[in-house]
């Protein structure tokens, strides 16, 4: 199974568009080589190096879930776009997609893709933690997409601030 974007390759840069204060569109993705035995496929974007933001940042020591979605319908030809399914609740305390937002420098978002044997029983309450539950015992498949973004307006101010040491 391999998780892609048209809007960047893995590991690159997030175009700004996809960002949270810049458009928050979500970015277009693409899934291949679905397991035969997938029902459904369920996503889950969050933000592993918000773990590591200065509390005086606003930091809370944790990874930041950005989206989350389940119940997402492979099509019969084994690929499919995200574009239908079940969002939950979010780091933001709602559902939807919620676009990086680094308060401090570059971070690396995950996207990762699960393909499942089942359809879950979840509500648009879950969490990430219900998602990993729920899924867990049904995952057919997995893969991973890797983006980066640094806010530009903060990155400048950052290499200016760099500049005067």
């Amino acid at each position: 199974m391999k998780i892609k974007s048209k809007d960047f390759k893995n590991n690159e840069v997030i175009p700004k568009v996809h960002a949270l204060m810049y458009g928050n569109k979500s970015p277009e993705l693409a899934i291949s080589d679905i397991p035969s035995n997938a029902e459904t496929l369920a996503i889950i974007m969050d933000d592993p190096d918000a773990k590591k933001v200065p509390k005086k940042m606003g930091g809370l020591g944790k990874v930041w879930t950005h989206w989350i979605m389940w119940n997402i319908l492979p099509e019969s030809s084994g690929s499919s776009e995200l574009t239908r399914g079940v969002e939950g609740i979010t780091s933001f305390g709602k559902p939807g997609y919620f676009g990086p937002a680094p308060p401090d420098k570059e971070h690396t978002y995950r996207f990762v893709v699960f393909a499942l044997n089942c359809k879950l029983d979840l509500n648009q309450k879950a969490t990430k933690d219900d998602l990993i539950k729920a899924m867990k015992g049904h995952i057919v498949g997995r893969d991973i997409l890797l983006g980066r973004f640094e806010d530009p307006k903060l990155q400048k101010k950052r290499l200016d601030e760099e500049a005067k040491k």
